[in-house]
């Protein structure tokens, strides 16, 4: 009996470090109360689109998933100063050869970790790098544009997955293409670091409406930085035939559509004064040739909306709810410097001794 005792604690223990981040009924008032201010400044984005400034849509934001070799870029949304909205894919690959496997290393997903209908991915099969405050996904691509390299950047501290563990699985290839990442430090809101709403009211269900579709994926237009810069993709929403789940969308200018490292942006269109996120990009194109007529597949975030609120607290408020205080939310973060490794000190070292050298034999 004492065992049993004992196990339910570790268990509640265990539930309760697990889910225990999620926003308090006044973080979600306070998120709400400031979330998506809606600003006409912003330009064009993905293949064939244009780049824009991190300031014009301060809740994209790149993330870099570690696998065995390398990482997987893909893109994400700020909504709320401690949650992230991307693409399940980004960290566990389609359903293949009757399982899902990590993107980390192949392996079949562990269905130990299910929780209900949602999977929870362990910490050492979600390794990520996530950064604010930049229109640049990593340093390289900043180096490429002259921007700094020194990126304020967040750790997940809880990957869920929504509907992977379901007994009523269809597996087609973009099931489900959804998943909700907790930073392991929330982020202080600016200028450059802004949250968007979530879309509680079915707005994606608004054939033809216009859309707004963020990433820092691949153009091969852009001759000089083909990757790693956010741009944005402006079209509509179109019904698609494979569920309420799945949104499909079209550029209006019938060529822009979302490349690699575009999947899991925010779509987002503006609602009674502000940005609203709506979709989360689940398919994006090898676009290595010019296409045109393709059409861009999405996840509905209404449609996850109940189960986003039970993992982050951002809820629907009925009614009017009291004015809050926000200025905690607020400040300027501090992007940490640069580290500069071992094998770059012994570098420098060298070349500064190679320096002298030549010097002095002058």
């Amino acid at each position: 009996m004492k065992h049993c005792i004992f196990r339910g604690v570790l268990v509640l223990a265990f539930l309760t470090e697990l889910f225990g981040k999620k926003l308090s009924s006044l973080e979600n008032e306070q998120m709400q109360q400031v979330c998506g201010p809606y600003k006409k400044v912003m330009r064009n984005k993905v293949m064939f689109g244009t780049k824009t400034e991190s300031k014009e849509a301060p809740w994209a934001v790149p993330i870099a998933v570690y696998r065995g070799e390398g990482v997987m870029h893909c893109t994400a949304t700020l909504v709320s100063s401690r949650h992230i909205i991307t693409a399940r894919h980004c960290f566990v690959r389609d359903f293949e050869r009757g399982a899902f496997r990590y993107v980390f290393n192949g392996e079949a997903i562990n269905r130990a970790n299910c929780r209900g209908e949602d999977y929870i991915v362990p910490p050492e099969r979600s390794e990520a790098d996530i950064h604010f405050a930049t229109r640049c996904r990593d340093e390289e691509a900043c180096e490429n544009i002259n921007l700094p390299t020194n990126l304020i950047t967040r750790k997940p501290a809880l990957v869920v997955l929504p509907g992977l563990c379901s007994k009523n699985f269809v597996t087609y290839y973009n099931q489900d293409d959804i998943a909700i990442v907790e930073l392991d430090k929330d982020v202080l809101f600016s200028e450059k670091i802004h949250p968007v709403c979530i879309d509680f009211d079915g707005y994606s269900s608004n054939y033809f409406e216009n859309i707004t579709i963020y990433g820092f994926g691949f153009d091969p237009s852009d001759k000089r930085v083909q990757t790693g810069i956010l741009r944005y993709e402006s079209s509509y929403i179109l019904k698609c035939e494979f569920g309420m789940n799945v949104i499909c969308s079209y550029s209006f200018d019938h060529v822009q559509l979302a490349c690699r490292g575009d999947s899991g942006g925010g779509g987002v269109m503006e609602r009674n004064g502000r940005t609203t996120l709506v979709t989360v990009l689940s398919r994006g194109e090898a676009c290595n040739v010019r296409k045109k007529d393709i059409v861009d597949l999405h996840m509905s975030v209404w449609y996850y909306s109940r189960v986003i609120c039970k993992y982050t607290g951002i809820c629907k408020i009925d009614g009017d709810s009291p004015k809050r205080d926000v200025k905690q939310l607020y400040g300027q973060e501090v992007a940490k410097p640069k580290v500069i490794s071992f094998g770059q000190k012994i570098s420098f070292w060298i070349v500064f001794n190679f320096l002298c050298v030549l010097l002095l034999s002058k």
